[in-house]
């Protein structure tokens, strides 16, 4: 994979391994490549050794320079390291296309594969750097790159995307497409927050959290919050991903009505995101697109209500009572929403609160999805022989 901690720039598929090693590695052993330093640094991350295999958190890790993902190097390290299956984090990554490139040329001993695209295939992930993508899909259809892998999808909709976006049938180019969706922490890691910011009728303090980047729509939330009336504090945390795309939301923050302040406030550490959320009364994401989105469960664990888009497969949250998930191509309704949330008063708003972390504590329990990795693993190497 392109990164993994103690990174945590590059978003949902650091977290998603992460939490994988955390419930199935006394199981299974991961041995994990990724790069020595996190997405948009030049330094590697302090304290770890770079070229040489130790334990984080209860994996193998090996940490490389970016050039250790050239053919040549990444060959010798395939053909070196004894392993049973060859796990894939990304469609258009570079160790994803280097390792199925010596893979269909034969380079590298014969071993299950299973590729987890991690929502390249959503639309709004295809349609940047459309023509580039584009021509590599044409590639790796012709040089059958992918044929006989499984391909891991985190919900019915994902699935949906990669047989749109590639397959068309996954028994056509040999391969099976199986359901294994993304795992929370463990549960024991979710403190019970003892403070939380009060409210008041008529104003609110509302978060974005995420990488600055325009999948993840923060110029829609600038765009929802120019419609809204009363006091609100924008608070906006995350690394700056398009440097072009915050220039434009810079422009959407100046013209804000007078009663809507946004700050932004930078890159959050993982350690101080769960207090961050509690610190605020919503979440607002309106994100164009998530295969996941670990950065909701963590709002809602912190007991701070989400209201994000119909894009990402947070869909119960309304009928939950927790938060909404509302339509993009209707900014008013969002606007209205967090008008409602702005005229809450105390109690109204505690008994959101409450359910937002009582639904986030359920995901986070829910046995089930770490069953469907294990299976995804086990079966995989079954059907291998």
């Amino acid at each position: 994979m392109d990164y993994y901690i103690p990174g945590f720039r590059g978003g949902g598929p650091t977290t998603s391994v992460a939490h994988l090693v955390e419930w199935l590695g006394k199981e299974m052993e991961f041995s994990i490549v990724a790069r020595d330093r996190d997405l948009g640094k030049s330094e590697p991350y302090l304290g770890i050794q770079r070229g040489r295999w130790q334990t984080v958190n209860g994996a193998r890790v090996l940490y490389v320079h970016p050039r250790g993902f050239w053919l040549p190097r990444f060959l010798s390290l395939l053909r070196k390291e004894p392993y049973d299956l060859l796990y894939l984090q990304g469609f258009f990554t570079s160790p994803t296309i280097s390792a199925l490139l010596v893979r269909r040329l034969g380079l590298i001993p014969a071993r299950p594969v299973i590729v987890a695209p991690r929502g390249d295939f959503a639309p709004a992930g295809l349609a940047l750097k459309r023509r580039k993508k584009r021509m590599y899909l044409w590639v790796a259809k012709r040089f059958g790159l992918y044929r006989g892998v499984t391909w891991q999808a985190t919900a019915e909709r994902e699935r949906t995307e990669i047989l749109e976006g590639f397959c068309k049938t996954a028994e056509a180019v040999g391969s099976r497409i199986v359901i294994a969706p993304n795992l929370p922490p463990r549960a024991q890691r979710w403190p019970m927050l003892a403070t939380r910011q009060p409210k008041t009728p008529g104003a609110a303090r509302i978060i974005f959290l995420s990488r600055i980047a325009r999948k993840k729509g923060l110029d829609l939330a600038l765009r929802i919050l120019a419609r809204v009336e009363g006091r609100v504090e924008f608070d906006i945390y995350g690394p700056v991903e398009e440097s072009g795309y915050w220039r434009k939301c810079q422009v959407l923050m100046e013209a804000l009505p007078r009663g809507v302040r946004a700050h932004y406030r930078g890159a959050v550490r993982p350690e101080a995101v769960l207090q961050t959320f509690a610190a605020h009364h919503l979440f607002l994401f309106p994100s164009r697109g998530e295969n996941f989105g670990h950065v909701i469960l963590e709002a809602l664990t912190a007991g701070c209500p989400v209201l994000t888009a119909d894009t990402t497969p947070w869909m119960e949250l309304t009928d939950s009572q927790a938060g909404w998930a509302l339509p993009l191509s209707d900014l008013s309704c969002f606007a209205r929403t967090v008008e409602n949330v702005v005229a809450m008063d105390a109690a109204e708003f505690d008994g959101l609160t409450s359910r937002a972390r009582e639904y986030g504590l359920r995901i986070s329990t829910d046995q089930g999805r770490v069953e469907a990795n294990r299976r995804m693993f086990r079966e995989t190497m079954r059907r291998s022989g």
